[in-house]
């Protein structure tokens, strides 16, 4: 899969007036697949078409990498943290059971 259609086939998120680019797919239990630092969602594109025919895989783009805005701050991997499990993004997806089992 080319990197455009990668794109075209996610959506954003805006948090903290920035936007996270994030795909999901697939039925079943929820797969939450987060890219390497500093890397991209792009990553999981071979795995892709494997995993959503088992999982509702999602995926997105930390913020400063990606498709996701590019704010003027550093992008510490423990800032990020708190970013993508925020519970705001985790209801936007309808996650929030997944969440409160860990």
């Amino acid at each position: 899969m080319q990197l455009a259609k990668w794109q075209s086939g996610g959506e954003y998120f805006t948090y903290d007036q920035q936007a996270l680019f994030y795909r999901t797919d697939g039925e079943g239990p929820v797969l939450l697949l987060i890219h390497g630092y500093p890397t991209a969602s792009y990553d999981w594109v071979k795995l892709w078409p494997t995993l959503t025919q088992h999982f509702r895989c999602i995926t997105l783009d930390m913020l400063g990498f990606g498709f996701s805005s590019k704010a003027p701050t550093k992008y510490q991997i423990t800032e990020q943290e708190g970013r993508v499990m925020t519970l705001p993004f985790l209801i936007f997806l309808h996650c929030i059971e997944v969440h409160k089992r860990f």
